[in-house]
């Protein structure tokens, strides 16, 4: 828990870190666009996002493989809840997992969470699903 405290307080303890956060906060933008926005250097703005970036989370995206092709959160992997009991070997007990599925009321991701939590991993659902990511994500490409 201290390690990760810790980590956090890194990443926020900086003001240029701070602005960083705040504009990704309003949606994806190009290394360039926080250049253009900070007025940072790009090393510099390149070394912020480094620290700012989580590499210890994966993003599960619990649904039938066939809704995963359809559309999916970025850089979410697919790993049906079926299948899912077949792949702890694979990960990595330094990660987070994060789970999701169809929305609030789809228990695909609260079936998965129970499977990795039972399985000693640190995992946790996302409050939406997909639907309302993409919505999310169409709402904001809108105002850009």
């Amino acid at each position: 828990m201290y390690g990760g405290l810790s980590k956090m307080m890194k990443a926020i303890a900086n003001p240029a870190r701070l602005e960083i956060i705040e504009m990704l906060a309003q949606g994806e933008k190009s290394v360039e666009r926080v250049v253009e926005a900070t007025n940072l250097t790009f090393a510099n703005t390149s070394q912020h996002l480094q620290v700012l970036s989580n590499k210890n989370v994966m993003l599960l995206d619990v649904r039938p493989a066939a809704e995963f092709m359809s559309g999916h959160i970025k850089n979410a992997i697919s790993v049906p809840t079926d299948q899912l009991l077949s792949c702890l070997k694979t990960f990595s007990r330094d990660k987070e997992f994060i789970a999701y599925c169809r929305g609030p009321f789809c228990v695909l991701a609260d079936e998965a969470v129970r499977i990795l939590h039972d399985n000693g991993f640190k995992v946790r659902r996302l409050d939406e699903g997909y639907p309302e990511w993409k919505v999310r994500q169409q709402d904001r490409s809108e105002l850009n």
